[in-house]
Order: structure tokens, then C-alpha cells, then sequence
């Protein structure tokens, strides 16, 4: 697992350099980092039905490359939105970057704690709140 998260370390080194300076360029007339960012997305969710926890190391070496390389799609033109929505000037970037930040760090704690449930108790964290929430 060490030289494949290695690996993918170094690939999406040049990646995400690559995406962001694309991304700072492209024209569209959805705007710059939309069509990014919904690419990224869905290939990220898409990405996520391969990493089984059955499949060959080369299988899964692929299949996590591609998730990290759809994680950084859809991430680049996320963090790339606090310069464009944000009020000129120093202070408006920096309370929108702190909302956006805190709000990464949310998601990454509560899929941090499901994916704990979910491998310490072997339960599908979502419908057991689903049931207690019924019954």
C-alpha cells in the first residue's frame, strides 16, 4: 500500500500543477471552474464503486489513482473559487477561504468517523440511523 499511495503521491504532484493552471485559463460559458469541478465530481463518485476491498493490488492501484486524480479535478477549481467569488482585497478572501476551509474539514471528519462505524462495527452507518430515526 506504500508504494501505491507513494505513487500516486508523485502523479498527482504534476496533476493537480497541471489542472490549475488549466483551469485558470479555460473559458467557458458555464464559467472557468464549473465544468471542472462537475467533472471532477462525478468521476470521484464514479471512481469510488471500484475500491473493493476483494480486488488485485494492480486493480486497485488504478482505481485509486484515477479517485486521486478526480479528487484533484474536482479540488482545484473548489479552491480556485475563493478568488473569484470572493470581494476584492484581502479581507473578503480570507472569511470566505476560513467558511470553505471549516467546511472541507467537516466533510472529512464525518466521512472519517462513517468510515470508522463502518469498519469497527461492521454496519452501514446510514441505515442504522435511518432505523433508529423509523423505529
Amino acid at each position: 500500500m506504500a508504494i501505491v499511495t507513494g505513487f500516486s503521491g508523485l502523479f498527482n504532484l504534476i496533476v493537480a500543477l497541471v489542472i490549475g493552471s488549466l483551469n485558470d485559463r479555460s473559458s467557458s460559458r458555464y464559467g472557468r471552474r464549473r465544468p471542472t469541478l462537475v467533472v471532477g465530481t462525478l468521476l470521484m463518485c464514479i471512481s469510488m464503486y471500484g475500491l473493493q476491498p476483494d480486488i488485485s493490488l494492480t486493480r486497485y492501484t488504478i482505481v485509486y489513482i484515477i479517485m486521486t486524480f478526480a479528487t484533484i479535478l474536482a479540488s482545484a477549481p473548489f479552491y480556485g473559487l475563493v478568488a473569484d467569488l470572493s470581494e476584492t482585497g484581502h479581507e473578503g478572501r480570507g472569511g470566505v477561504s476560513s467558511v470553505m476551509g471549516t467546511c472541507a474539514l467537516i466533510g472529512f471528519l464525518l466521512a472519517g468517523e462513517y468510515i470508522y462505524i463502518y469498519l469497527y462495527y461492521n454496519c452501514n452507518v446510514i441505515s442504522m440511523f435511518i432505523t433508529e430515526i423509523l423505529f
